[in-house]
């Protein structure tokens, strides 16, 4: 869908297809598209929403929503409990770091803030923040990547993400 648009509108540069795509499985355009734009909002991806983004954002949402159907290896599922494996293999700072992490998120931050906040944290406790990126998508998504973690957090939702570092 990105590519095959000649003008794409200044607001939606900061929206990749592929967040949106995330959003589209949680959330059903034509059914829910209020929520789906809040958490736009709420991620810092997008400001202010006028009616006429909202037409241009159901009709990437759906776009999206399709795409997952022909790409399904695309879909992102987040863990129901996390790996063991992963649990032993963490060393005491990075524990440190995560049980650091579970104090951010209780705090009112935006997806931007909170990515920043995670690459403090790793810097702090003399983490490569490469490493504890990893670290997280591991525990989150069972995977070593993902999308921009701060606002996917955000958009999955801070308390999920909790539950899942408390079990560390």
């Amino acid at each position: 869908f990105e590519t095959s648009q000649l003008t794409k509108p200044k607001l939606h540069k900061s929206l990749p297809f592929t967040f949106a795509a995330f959003v589209s499985q949680s959330y059903d355009p034509k059914k829910n598209l209020k929520q789906a734009l809040k958490v736009f909002e709420s991620t810092g991806h997008l400001k202010k929403i006028t009616k006429k983004d909202e037409k241009y954002l159901e009709k990437l949402l759906v776009y999206a929503k399709n795409w997952l159907e022909h790409v399904p290896e695309a879909k992102i599922v987040v863990a129901e409990k996390v790996n063991p494996a992963i649990k032993k293999a963490l060393n005491t700072q990075e524990n440190k770091a995560i049980k650091e992490l579970t104090s951010i998120l209780k705090k009112d931050l935006n997806g931007e803030q909170l990515q920043h906040k995670i690459y403090e944290t790793a810097k702090k406790h003399s983490i490569q923040p490469r490493k504890f990126f990893e670290i997280l998508y591991k525990i989150i998504l069972n995977k070593n990547q993902g999308p921009r973690l701060g606002p996917f957090i955000i958009a999955v939702g801070k308390e999920r993400v909790l539950e899942l570092l408390k079990q560390i």
